[in-house]
């Protein structure tokens, strides 16, 4: 009766501690997540403490987390005179990178940010400055290194004369010679920053200097010129306060609501404002669909991005998440012959290949009404990824998917972003124009520069973002451990129950084996029943 009792408790308790460990397990799957998220989104919003102070969203905005490097690389023409004498196709030469560090101390990066609308919406402007790091740059790599690219100028000239008279053509051609050429020799620092002096706008701006202030001709020519150290707009964006998944969504760009002015790019869609600033969260939304909208205002455009797979950063489980890859299909290639496309590649001008095809040629993206004073600069990925196989020129290094494509890592859990790759080409359309100094050229689409901006979050956040990975880990780990325990416990107790049913059903079977063996009423002697058992 004692043992029947002791093994009526063993049950149990082997039955309670089992039950326990299961619900603690299941509930560490289930519960720990849950309340990491809910943490993360209690916290994910753009705003102050109830004592006053930023909270940690608003301090990585205003001194944003991250390593960032500015490369570039040039494209610098060997062949000049074959390009401008003979039609000849440029034969390119590829030098870099030329690093330029990202000043992030609060006197280098200036940030205006202004609360709206009860904390709902914040208006900012981000001041950025870079200066070169020849330690990261490569070997030979200086910013005196002298380059031929292009003359932008000189190609606003040829759309300012291109169906004029042959008169005015020849007085223009005759006021420009010695002063404009088809290919400047610049140094990089000229090319990029500080920008080159004109000889004719200088005497134009010397002369009539109404003209220039009006149509805000710069002192210098520079593809970055006046930029280093400015911000690229105000925006106006959601703070997440009402909803996480409206963080960092972008209401307005330089007053701009919703859609941006009709002389920028060619359709409606186009023009519009969508989606997130991606400064250093990317909202809980994403994480529910696979693509994603960001605004990018250096391009004044809106593009898509989705996941492609997982993947680790500095030790961090990450989202990879690339550009979609059809960013630059042309909407309407698909009535057109790949025979036809190349004939229209490198066209009179960019407008009658947009007026044929209804947008750039595929690839490449018109920056010119995004510029100030419309230059023909085109944009498109490093190498030409996803762009014609007609525009590479000798010289340059061939498109790859792994070198060449932009990426974004994201940390799922609190939806910062860990990692960014952003790689770009910006590139010049030059045409032959009506001048006769040009009718021997053909008309090209040449590279000047390809771009890597890249951002690594830095040491000290990296360890804060592995604190709720490890919870969940060690969450994950222990929860096994109590299912596998409590898993333990049952089969202990369905084991027992097992062994000692099998051993009734034995019994049973021995002694309906005697009875039909020996019958009923006879004394049976222990050595049959010894042999019946080995039997």
């Amino acid at each position: 009766m004692v043992f029947c009792s002791m093994r009526l408790c063993l049950f149990i308790i082997l039955a309670g501690v089992g039950m326990i460990s299961a619900v603690l397990g299941f509930l560490a799957f289930i519960f720990v997540p849950k309340f990491i998220e809910c943490q993360v989104k209690e916290r994910t919003f753009l705003g102050r403490e109830q004592n006053g102070t930023d909270n940690i969203v608003l301090k990585n905005f205003r001194d944003p987390p991250y390593d960032i490097k500015l490369q570039i690389w040039t494209f610098s023409t060997q062949n000049v005179d074959d390009v401008i004498n003979k039609g000849k196709r440029p034969i390119l030469e590829e030098k870099g990178p030329y690093t330029f560090s990202w000043c992030k101390m609060f006197y280098c990066t200036k940030q205006t940010l202004i609360f709206l609308q009860m904390t709902l919406v914040y208006s900012f402007a981000t001041k950025k400055k870079y200066f070169f790091n020849a330690n990261e740059s490569c070997a030979n790599c200086s910013l005196s290194d002298q380059v031929f690219v292009p003359n932008i100028l000189f190609q606003k000239i040829i759309d300012i004369t291109t169906g004029l008279s042959y008169p005015i053509r020849k007085t223009i051609e005759f006021l420009i010679r010695n002063k404009e050429k088809i290919f400047i020799n610049v140094t990089v620092a000229e090319l990029l920053f500080d920008g080159y002096e004109d000889e004719l706008i200088k005497n134009v701006c010397s002369l009539v200097p109404t003209i220039c202030k009006v149509l805000n001709v710069p002192e210098r020519i520079g593809l970055f010129y006046g930029q280093n150290g400015t911000d690229d707009g105000l925006y106006e964006v959601d703070t997440g306060l009402r909803n996480i998944n409206l963080l960092d969504k972008v209401y307005s760009w330089n007053g701009l609501k919703g859609k941006l002015k009709n002389n920028s790019w060619y359709g409606e869609q186009a023009r519009m404002i969508n989606g997130t600033g991606m400064l250093n969260f990317l909202n809980q939304a994403f994480f529910s669909d696979e693509k994603l909208e960001i605004f990018i205002g250096q391009l004044c455009r809106s593009f898509n991005i989705e996941k492609q797979s997982t993947a680790f950063t500095s030790g961090i489980p990450v989202f990879f998440v690339i550009h979609n890859l059809k960013i630059f299909w042309m909407l309407k290639r698909n009535k057109y012959k790949d025979s036809v496309i190349q004939m229209l590649l490198i066209t009179s001008t960019i407008a009658q290949f947009k007026k044929v095809c209804g947008c750039a040629p595929s690839g490449l993206l018109d920056m010119s009404t995004c510029l100030p004073g419309q230059p023909r600069i085109l944009w498109s990925n490093s190498h030409f990824l996803n762009a014609p196989s007609a525009l590479l020129l000798e010289g340059m290094n061939l498109p790859s998917i792994k070198n060449d494509y932009s990426y974004f890592d994201i940390e799922p859990i609190t939806g910062v972003v860990v990692g960014v790759q952003q790689k770009s080409q910006l590139n010049l359309g030059m045409l032959r124009g009506d001048l006769s100094i040009t009718r021997n050229m053909r008309d090209l689409i040449v590279p000047i520069i390809w771009i890597n901006e890249s951002a690594i979050i830095d040491s000290k956040t990296r360890e804060q973002l592995q604190i709720p990975i490890k919870i969940i880990f060690y969450a994950y780990i222990f929860g096994w451990i109590l299912l596998l325990f409590g898993s333990f416990c049952f089969s202990l107790i369905i084991g027992f129950v097992v062994v000692r049913q099998c051993r009734r059903m034995a019994q049973v079977c021995f002694f309906l084996k005697l009875k039909r063996t020996f019958g009923q009423g006879r004394k049976i002697e222990f050595s049959e029943v010894i042999s019946l058992i080995f039997l």
